[in-house]
């Protein structure tokens, strides 16, 4: 592939990946990858595929996202938590699809590779943090992480009423709060109480 083919087919993926941002899985469009991209459909179906192949490989990119946020992952708790609230505060048009996702009732979408790499936190976590259930904890680590940012509203309204914080000093805050839990939770066998 020469280095014209290689620029062109760049500018589809990456238009590919703005589209799904934007308009998500139901308003995704091949003709709007096109306009994007500059580049015609004939293209974007050798490169890449089909519109739900398209729509996959965008996806995929998006993971491939969040997978090197997880290798950044600090070791410690409480500066992983901060990690990660910070990471889904700044991607919350993942969320946006997820959410879409489960309203559509279709099957998760790159289900293998999506699974495989929670599957990998799970196993850090399991490492880092002996628990007798890591799935169930990880699963609840993550709802924490994902709050601020899948309900940003309902977030402002309990922690800052008044709304006299900064976002920053809001999600320190909240960080730390967490990390603090989780420690208490550990401590007591497990019980948040």
């Amino acid at each position: 592939m020469g280095k014209k083919a290689e620029a062109t087919e760049a500018r589809i993926r990456e238009a590919a990946v703005e589209e799904l941002r934007e308009r998500g899985f139901a308003g995704f469009s091949v003709d709007s990858v096109a306009e994007r991209s500059r580049a015609n459909k004939a293209l974007i179906y050798r490169y890449i595929g089909d519109r739900n192949q398209v729509i996959e490989e965008s996806f995929r990119q998006l993971l491939r996202v969040r997978i090197q946020t997880q290798a950044e992952q600090p070791k410690d708790l409480a500066a992983g938590m901060a990690h990660w609230i910070e990471a889904n505060r700044s991607d919350t048009d993942f969320f946006r699809l997820l959410a879409e996702e489960a309203s559509l009732g279709a099957p998760a979408i790159l289900a293998g590779e999506r699974s495989a790499y929670y599957r990998s936190q799970v196993e850090q976590l399991a490492q880092t943090r002996p628990s007798d259930d890591p799935e169930m904890t990880f699963a609840a680590l993550l709802a924490l992480t994902v709050f601020p940012s899948v309900l940003p509203q309902i977030f402002r309204l309990i922690a800052d009423p008044n709304d006299e914080l900064s976002e920053q000093v809001l999600l320190e805050r909240y960080a730390t709060a967490c990390a603090n839990l989780v420690r208490r939770a550990a401590s007591s066998g497990g019980s948040a109480q």
